[in-house]
């Protein structure tokens, strides 16, 4: 899991084409290195970027959401309007890092329990199933009983 920046770059001379991509710098210096080239009409523009903290699966979950858009299968370009791209990105954005972040207080919740805690913790797991075997054994004992009664 690693932590970055997915950015929606436009280009001035690819109407309705959004470059989505993702990256652990920063959404303008990928800008930069996208204007290089002679065969490239136009500089390419930072519309949208925010942090996340999975990048790679915040890029794989909007790739899969706007598939159908997708101008070809092996480039990170979309056809559709910024409006219609911003909800979808913004959203999947939202839910990873809500959800890092539920794990990490998950995790911290964990770390921080007393060894009493622990014990207590440990002591009813016992119980459980010390009860739950009990729980079968009469179950067994019962048809047990019950085979007897019947003569089998």
């Amino acid at each position: 899991m690693a932590a970055g920046v997915i950015y929606v770059l436009i280009n001035p001379a690819f109407t309705n084409l959004l470059k989505i991509g993702k990256t652990t710098r920063t959404a303008e210096q990928r800008a930069v290195e996208m204007s290089y080239g002679t065969g490239i009409p136009g500089k390419f523009v930072v519309a949208y970027d925010d942090f996340v903290e999975d990048c790679d699966l915040a890029e794989r979950q909007i790739f899969e959401l706007l598939k159908e858009y997708r101008y070809k299968g092996n480039r990170e370009f979309f056809e559709l309007k910024l409006r219609d791209a911003l909800p979808v990105v913004m959203k999947t954005i939202s839910q990873i890092n809500a959800s890092v972040e539920e794990q990490a207080r998950q995790e911290q919740a964990r770390q921080e329990q007393t060894p009493e805690e622990d014990a207590r913790r440990r002591q009813a797991r016992r119980e459980w199933a010390r009860q739950e075997q009990a729980r079968r054994e009469e179950i067994s004992r019962q048809q047990i009983t019950r085979k007897k009664a019947h003569g089998k």
